[in-house]
């Protein structure tokens, strides 16, 4: 894991990273991407550190998928937006094998936000989140739940589950935006519930 993230690194100061040009800088990223992501699944142990990690990563794949979504619902009716945006969500083939071949506008937003299968789906991630959330807390309430991250994620995943998709993609950029906020929040929520007490203290002298 670290000998990936330490050669990942040094290729960019070393200038091998700027020399690539075009489509292949992106498929350098997404193949890095790829390795440490799966070095991390083949040989981290699933305790705190990996939880994080995940928790993290499904955050994040959360607001970014909403962004592409939102970019693509602005960009309809012009080129193949959905198309695109599928294929940048690493989507595609997996898309058309559930929707058999039959490619919509309406079709593809509902597999990128609410498929329960696809890893990079809106309601996967969140799913995934609030699993990891309650994994890290290694205890369960008997009522109601005491960490804001966890109420947040799961608040928003279920008016996605249980909403209809005509109210969904009515609006899709307002909607894309509200889940945007609620990825912040969550992420804010969990800095303040893990990682507030180890903040860099500052130290004052005494002046002998």
């Amino acid at each position: 894991m670290w000998e990936a993230l330490n050669t990942t690194y040094r290729a960019i100061p070393s200038g091998q990273f700027r020399s690539l040009r075009g489509h292949n800088t992106f498929r350098w990223v997404r193949d890095r991407a790829a390795l440490i992501n799966g070095t991390a699944d083949a040989t981290m142990t699933r305790d705190e550190g990996w939880h994080f990690l995940m928790l993290g990563r499904c955050i994040e794949r959360a607001d970014m998928t909403s962004r592409l979504v939102a970019s693509a619902a602005l960009s309809a009716g012009v080129g193949a937006p959905w198309t695109s945006t599928l294929r940048a969500c690493g989507a595609y083939e997996a898309f058309l094998r559930t929707y058999k071949g039959l490619e919509t506008e309406r079709g593809a937003a509902e597999f990128l936000l609410l498929d329960r299968l696809f890893p990079r789906s809106v309601v996967f991630a969140l799913n995934r989140a609030e699993q990891c959330i309650e994994n890290l807390e290694a205890s369960s309430h008997r009522a109601g739940f005491q960490n804001d991250a966890q109420r947040l994620l799961g608040r928003t995943r279920s008016e996605l589950e249980y909403r209809s998709l005509s109210d969904v993609v009515a609006d899709l950029p307002a909607e894309m935006e509200k889940l945007q906020r609620t990825c912040a929040l969550a992420t804010e929520a969990v800095t303040r519930r893990f990682f507030a007490g180890a903040e860099t203290m500052n130290w004052q002298g005494v002046q002998l």
